[in-house]
């Protein structure tokens, strides 16, 4: 694992500097310890070019997420509904109705989709995307990946599945704050091969946050 720093050169969120910290990202999938909690790593996928699939453990996030007026009809939420008639199928029409409303459907909107879905969901998102010919165009990001590990002792399935669906691409931002990932990191064959890029803070943002040190 080849691990590189990159030097944050302010303490605002990082989509102030989305042009910058994205130039110093490396080509295909890699690992980003932002160390930095609430510095706004998703807000930053979710404003740049790329066409994104953000992956959450909890819907709540995504929810809260999805409905920030920010992104308010430029996100699109890949939600269960609580109504048990609603089918799979339905919900997909409902993310390609978006697709098409962006970017990918329409060159003149000047936003790209971005499609938040929780991991247990995250396979009708490929499956739809990839009838449609259009899952090679996005970028993926987990976020909070290390509960891939944390929660596996009673969902481990459903963390395995997920692992497994992300087997299509090799453009996927594994996200974290968590410090101690990258001990366990080396000794797993998925992820022993990743640039691990990590963020340094300048030490007037210490104080606004819980900045690993």
């Amino acid at each position: 694992m080849v691990k590189q720093i990159i030097r944050v050169p302010g303490k605002e969120h990082l989509s102030e500097y989305l042009d910058y910290i994205q130039s110093q990202f490396p080509t295909g999938s890699f690992v980003l310890n932002k160390k930095l909690t609430g510095c706004g790593a998703t807000t930053m996928v979710l404003k740049n070019s790329w066409p994104i699939i953000l992956c959450s453990p909890r819907s709540e996030l995504n929810h809260c997420k999805a409905n920030a007026p920010e992104f308010i009809g430029r996100v699109h939420e890949f939600r269960p509904c609580d109504d048990r008639n609603t089918s799979v199928f339905e919900l997909q029409e409902r993310m390609m109705e978006y697709i098409r409303k962006t970017d990918l459907g329409n060159p003149f909107t000047g936003y790209a989709p971005k499609i938040i879905v929780t991991y247990d969901s995250f396979k009708h998102v490929v499956q739809r995307l990839a009838e449609e010919g259009i899952l090679d165009q996005f970028h993926i990001v987990v976020d909070e990946f290390q509960t891939l590990f944390t929660d596996a002792a009673f969902k481990g399935d459903v963390e395995m599945e997920f692992l497994y669906n992300l087997g299509f691409t090799d453009q996927v931002m594994y996200l974290s704050a968590t410090p101690f990932m990258e001990n366990y990191l080396y000794q797993l064959p998925q992820f022993a091969n990743l640039p691990y890029v990590e963020l340094e803070w300048p030490k007037e943002a210490y104080h606004t946050a819980n900045i690993q040190k």
